[in-house]
């Protein structure tokens, strides 16, 4: 059996923990001790540990938002035309957040656009919200105002997936998501069929289990997260796997990643990838070379518990999902 049945096994177990002691939410099974300080990600800002370089002005202190307003955030991705912020949910259903941190509202809670176990989350150019469901082995899309547009696989698709944990989207709006069970990434077509996939296994890459981190780079490659590898990886849409990145580390090391989680790339190329065991984020240019690593372990002010989700806006500000903590931290550029 996949190593990925322990990740469900702890993530149904720690829920209800979450919600009342901040324990560790899916995917950080083992909590790690962050060694820097909660610096912001630019250039020498104090605390970072940077490998040089950085020329942006000092930052200010990390903010934090949603506290109360969302369980165990998994995946996080800003809408690049409005703003606003939407997290999935371990505990369900998706939370819209608008672009200053203001809660919106919560959706996919029943019906149609039900999200049993929110993991994954992504936009399409026109502002529509796809959220894969870990518990329902689905994706759900829902449009800008929450409402249930579809729900993939379609119906008649002949194509049952395992737990999907991943989702993205290309600069031409078609669907990717990660079948953990299966190893697999998977293209789908407006009505819900598979149009293409590619398998790790076939690439030198042993799993994609436990992540929600994936995100295409504007040359239309993808990067994703590798939790259980200890690793980020690059691929052509194809399936070619053109590059892996970092090593096994149970301290906050550059370039190390105990269990990496999140990952997304910002309009720059940069990858940022969390770690959600060693309690940090690390960002890294587009040829996987080391930038900065900011973040350290506790609840406090760019502290962060088993970081989830990452996201970076129009302004360049970094919002990761901090899961035990059940809040998005915003460290600004």
């Amino acid at each position: 059996m996949k190593r990925l049945t322990s990740f469900a096994l702890a993530a149904c177990v720690l829920l209800s923990a979450c919600v009342s002691s901040n324990s560790a939410p899916p995917g950080n099974l083992d909590a790690g001790n962050g060694t820097s300080d909660g610096a912001p990600p630019s250039g020498d800002a104090a605390g970072a540990n940077d490998s040089g370089g950085g020329t942006a002005a000092e930052a200010g202190a990390p903010t934090a938002f949603g506290t109360g307003n969302i369980t165990a955030p998994q995946g996080i991705a800003v809408d690049p035309g409005t703003g606003a912020i939407w997290v999935a949910s371990f505990a369900g259903g998706v939370v819209k957040f608008d672009a200053n941190g203001t809660y919106v509202a919560t959706f996919g809670t029943s019906g149609a656009a039900q999200i049993v176990e929110g993991a994954g989350v992504d936009l399409d150019s026109q502002g529509n919200v796809y959220v894969g469901d870990y518990g329902a082995h689905t994706i759900v899309e829902l449009d800008g105002s929450g409402n249930h547009v579809a729900t993939f696989p379609g119906a008649d698709a002949g194509v049952t997936l395992g737990r999907v944990t991943g989702v993205a989207l290309d600069s031409s709006d078609h669907l990717f998501a990660i079948d953990d069970d299966n190893s697999l990434v998977l293209e789908f077509d407006a009505a819900g069929g598979v149009t293409s996939q590619f398998s790790t296994t076939q690439t030198g890459q042993a799993s994609l289990a436990g992540s929600v981190g994936m995100h295409f780079d504007a040359a239309g490659d993808l990067w994703i997260a590798d939790y259980y590898y200890h690793s980020f990886a690059h691929y052509s849409v194809a399936g070619q796997l053109l590059g892996s990145y970092g090593t096994s580390s149970m301290t906050a090391t550059p370039g190390g990643f105990a269990e990496p989680y999140g990952l997304t790339v910002d309009a720059s190329g940069n990858v940022w990838v969390t770690d959600s065991a060693n309690n940090d984020v690390q960002e890294f240019d587009g040829q996987g070379t080391f930038k900065a690593l900011f973040g350290s372990s506790g609840a406090g002010p760019g502290q962060l518990s088993g970081p989830s989700g990452v996201a970076v806006d129009a302004q360049g500000r970094v919002l990761v999902a901090d899961g035990a903590n059940n809040r998005i931290v915003v460290f600004a550029p």
